[in-house]
């Protein structure tokens, strides 16, 4: 109705000045056509500008959602990477702590026997002393009496002394059965004796007696010698091992501090990649959000803004 009246109206002016109805009729529509024209072509390049806005924004963001995808696989990657790490420090730093005990159990039981034999040597040593200087003293005791047929009292005291030492000594590891026997047959003899200031002689005499002692000195002093030079390699041979375990705990200590370090780095390392895939997976549900959102608003020539 209201194009029917445009028409009328342009039809009652054409009459007046002088342009018919019909050239009026064709004017107007022509006008209309050119304007729809316009309006149809504005429309169409909106539409264009809007479908390739839609389609930028689509094309970006999936871009954007593929990167975060990568991303996400990278960083929980590094997390697993991290927490195996963990998990073989964690089993390297109890294994180590356990054979540094060990280790430095076995230092302890090296000491202790080592104080043990040293200990032991010098009570051996002060034996082996005191043997030596009874012997000396009774060889010297031997060659002042053996000139003697008869002694005197204090001198006879003297010898019971020498001889009651003989008694100990000749049971020690180092008198030979051969010179035991000379020694026992010799003190027999003298048990025996009638006359308690005389020196009842053995075969061979005194002298017999006297190379026994000096044999017997030779092998104490020997022995002592032995004994000292024993001690004196079980003592560089202990500091030797000593040294040897001592650096082996340094050693294993400073494996276990780097260890630890190890774990602590990958504990920090872990921590920072699953926050920041936390991060990553909360960008991600929020793209692929709008990303659904956008499609369906182009799909309905609605576009969808973030925030709107």
């Amino acid at each position: 109705m209201a194009r029917l009246a445009v028409v009328l109206a342009f039809l009652a002016l054409g009459t007046v000045d002088g342009v018919s109805p019909v050239q009026k009729v064709i004017q107007l529509i022509d006008d209309m056509a050119v304007k729809v024209k316009k309006d149809l072509e504005a429309t169409s390049a909106e539409f264009e500008e809007f479908a390739k806005q839609c389609d930028d924004e689509a094309t970006a963001k999936d871009y954007a959602i593929k990167g975060t995808k990568e991303e996400i696989e990278a960083l929980t990657a590094t997390a697993d990477d991290a927490d195996a790490k963990i998990a073989s420090l964690e089993a390297k730093v109890e294994d180590t702590t356990a054979r540094i005990g060990e280790t430095e159990g076995e230092l302890a039981s090296a000491i202790s026997l080592r104080e043990k034999e040293h200990q032991d040597f010098i009570a051996t040593e002060k034996e082996m002393l005191d043997t030596v200087e009874s012997l000396n003293g009774a060889t010297a005791e031997m060659k002042k009496s053996a000139g003697f047929v008869q002694m005197t009292s204090e001198a006879r005291q003297g010898l019971n002394t020498v001889l009651a030492s003989l008694g100990q000594i000749v049971n020690a590891n180092f008198v030979t059965h051969e010179q035991r026997d000379k020694v026992r047959v010799f003190l027999q003899a003298q048990e025996d004796a009638e006359d308690s200031l005389t020196i009842k002689q053995q075969e061979g005499g005194s002298n017999a007696i006297i190379e026994t002692l000096e044999e017997m000195t030779e092998r104490a002093e020997g022995t002592l010698a032995n004994t000292r030079k024993a001690e004196m390699e079980g003592s560089h041979a202990h500091a030797m091992l000593k040294q040897g375990i001592e650096n082996e705990i340094k050693s294993m200590k400073e494996e276990l501090s780097e260890t630890t370090k190890a774990k602590q780095f990958n504990a920090e390392s872990k921590a920072v990649a699953e926050k920041d895939l936390a991060v990553e997976k909360k960008t991600l549900a929020e793209d692929t959000q709008y990303l659904g959102d956008k499609k369906r608003g182009c799909q309905q020539g609605n576009p969808v803004r973030r925030g709107v």
